[in-house]
Formats: structure tokens, sequence, C-alpha cells
């Protein structure tokens, strides 16, 4: 039986020969770019939902909130991102003017006796 602690350099020269985690000169110079942006804005993301960790819905929210990343990845689809809160404002209920509120009209309920 192998001690499990020589099997762990092997797994990182395997990961390190992998053709898909290639020397960063391969990737493109604006995905480079956006990274620490994407990082950041997901950062603050999940600092305004009181979180201490990153996942991929708040990813998800800077993402689409962010004008520019939102056109780079607009036919991105995040896993586990769910979707941008949006209520029609059809939806909603309208809204009454001061005015109303402070005449004098009866009650729209009757008082209980």
């Amino acid at each position: 039986m192998a001690n499990p602690t020589t099997h762990i350099p092997l797994i990182l020269i395997r990961q390190i020969q992998n053709p898909r985690i290639a020397n960063l000169s391969q990737i493109p110079p604006p995905i480079q770019i956006s990274n620490p942006n994407v990082l950041e804005l997901a950062g603050n993301a999940a600092r305004d939902n009181k979180k201490t960790r990153i996942n991929p819905r708040h990813v998800l929210l800077a993402v689409r909130n962010d004008e520019e990343l939102g056109k780079l990845l607009q036919g991105v689809t995040i896993a586990s991102g769910g979707v941008l809160p949006n209520i029609n404002p059809v939806l909603l209920p309208k809204k009454t003017s001061a005015s109303e509120k402070s005449s004098g009209s009866e009650p729209k309920s009757p008082k209980k006796a």
C-alpha cells in the first residue's frame, strides 16, 4: 500500500500538464482583465447579501448588473445562478397620492361597534 502523500505531487504534475489548463499566454487579454473585475463585483454582491462566500448567485448578479460584463457574457448561462429579480410594474399595487389620503372621505371598511 502506497503512502497517500506520495500521490499528491503526481496529481499536481498531471494537472499542470493537462492541456485544458494552459499557460496564461493562451488566455485572451480581455478575459484576463475581466476576471478580477468579476471577482470584485461578486464580492460586493456577496457583502450586500451579508454573506462571506461568493457563490454562483453573486457572480450572476455582478455580471448582469454591470453594463460591459453583461454585453460580454450576454449569451452565457451561469449554473445555479438563478435570474435577476424583476417585477413587472403592472403587477405592483397602484400608488395613491397624499391628497386622497388626507381627504375626509369615509373609510373603506366599516368600524365594528
